[in-house]
């Protein structure tokens, strides 16, 4: 168990969500998840933030956009080679990919490609439940193509929900794990902080950082991966960095998922209650990937 330092010990979000077994270049009809480690975990970063405000690199202005910041263009010493704003209703199935299947390690949680939707403008990963089951949605760009090195940032907003978590992450090309990045997970509740985790190594080596803000309301969420570090945004500012072993050297792809967490008490908001919906929604307003020039 790992606790915030400087702080009333506390367990820290719960790593309910995990791992695809489906390599990048498949339907990515995900059967199952990696079951955690059971080794003993190193963190090299341990760090909690608040930050508030703030605007993505190179967008200065609000726009009409769902969010009120439209997506941005080109940036300083960047290429851009992914962007979608999800307009009109439906989802790109040439760069996107639905996930259907259960999660491994949960009896009671499955993915279901009806719930990866795109409606007014938006990208909704949705969760719902329907004769006490529960079904959520999760999407990779696998499809469109990886990097080793550069910059992917998403806009979004998560519905306060207790028991229901999401994640945005990287994932090696082809399957192999580890590495991971995590650069946006939280197990549910009041959305009030996120926790970003590098993971390294067979034995699961990890390390850790945490970002209050309020994930309720509109924010954008990235990071950027160079030979030297991975560092985590918020709103164009970083925000966390991780270095050495912590940094993968490999291409990646992006995935966005939710999920029904597994009900750990002393995991922080990973408890559906009395107060879930039946239905909450991670809503995502645009997705832009860049490479180094």
């Amino acid at each position: 168990m790992t606790f915030r330092p400087g702080r009333p010990a506390r367990p820290v979000r719960s790593r309910t969500l995990r791992r695809l077994l489906a390599p990048a270049t498949s339907a990515l009809v995900v059967a199952g998840l990696l079951a955690s480690v059971a080794s003993p975990v190193e963190a090299v970063t341990r760090s909690t933030r608040t930050l508030a405000g703030g605007v993505l690199d190179g967008d200065t202005a609000p726009s009409a956009s769902v969010s009120g910041m439209r997506m941005p263009g080109e940036l300083r010493g960047y290429q851009q080679v992914f962007a979608d704003d999800f307009a009109g209703n439906t989802l790109d199935s040439t760069n996107w990919s639905r996930y259907e299947g259960r999660p491994k390690g949960t009896d009671n949680s499955v993915w279901r490609r009806s719930n990866t939707l795109v409606e007014n403008g938006k990208l909704v990963l949705r969760t719902t439940k329907e004769d006490g089951a529960w079904y959520s949605g999760g999407t990779s760009n696998a499809r469109s193509g990886s990097m080793t090195y550069g910059k992917w940032v998403v806009r979004f907003r998560a519905q306060k929900a207790a028991g229901v978590g999401y994640v945005f992450l990287l994932y090696p090309k082809g399957g192999g794990w580890p590495p991971e990045i995590d650069f946006a997970e939280d197990s549910g509740g009041d959305r009030d902080e996120v926790m970003a985790t590098s993971h390294w190594s067979p034995e699961n080596k990890q390390a850790h950082s945490w970002l209050q803000n309020d994930f309720s309301r509109w924010h954008t969420l990235g990071v950027v991966i160079s030979p030297e570090k991975v560092e985590y945004t918020v709103d164009g500012r970083v925000w966390a960095t991780h270095t050495g072993d912590a940094v993968p050297h490999q291409p990646m792809w992006l995935g966005l998922q939710a999920q029904h967490s597994n009900c750990k008490p002393a995991y922080v908001g990973s408890c559906d209650d009395a107060t879930t919906p039946q239905r909450s929604d991670i809503e995502i307003d645009w997705v832009v990937s860049y490479a180094p020039k």
